[in-house]
């Protein structure tokens, strides 16, 4: 019988940055975010991939960035009514994505960023509660506050055991 372990998660920062506005191909979803992720992605991924071989059949390369997904209400509500953002980052000069599923449209938006406090968590969701404190401890020492929507960065699927994610 194969057993998965969890590894000790491993937090880097927190560090204050700042961030320029970002071109954004953008899903929204509601509710669970376990429930909701598989559909997000597979509506911004085959989205993004469809743009991408456009563009390669003109030379152009185009990377694939990191998922991001902004958590629009989850201060005031319960999981299971939260309103995500899902993100790709795309070239500036896309004004419209490929719709390859009908029934969630990617659209193209500009996420707006400046000064913000990151996080690195590395390791399950089980623990990401103390890596959250450890951010809003750090935002109150340092005699900020948190204005806008939270957002988390993928450096790996969210669905795998450990991963690592960037908070902000």
């Amino acid at each position: 019988m194969l057993e998965l372990l969890e590894r000790p998660a491993l937090v880097r920062g927190p560090v204050i940055t700042h961030l320029p506005a970002q071109t954004m191909a953008v899903v929204y979803t509601v509710g669970n975010p376990e429930e909701s992720e598989h559909r997000a992605m597979a509506a911004l991924y085959s989205s993004f991939l469809e743009m991408r071989r456009k563009r390669l059949e003109n030379g152009e390369r185009l990377p694939i960035g990191v998922l991001r997904v902004r958590w629009l209400n989850s201060r005031d509500a319960p999981s299971h009514i939260w309103l995500g953002a899902w993100g790709l980052q795309i070239p500036s000069d896309v004004t419209s994505m490929p719709q390859v599923m009908h029934d969630l449209a990617v659209k193209v938006e500009t996420w707006s960023y400046g000064t913000v406090v990151e996080i690195v968590h590395e390791g399950p969701r089980s623990a990401q509660e103390e890596t959250l404190d450890e951010l809003s401890h750090y935002i109150a020492q340092s005699e900020y506050t948190a204005v806008g929507e939270f957002e988390e960065e993928y450096q790996a699927p969210p669905r795998t055991i450990c991963g690592e994610v960037t908070f902000r």
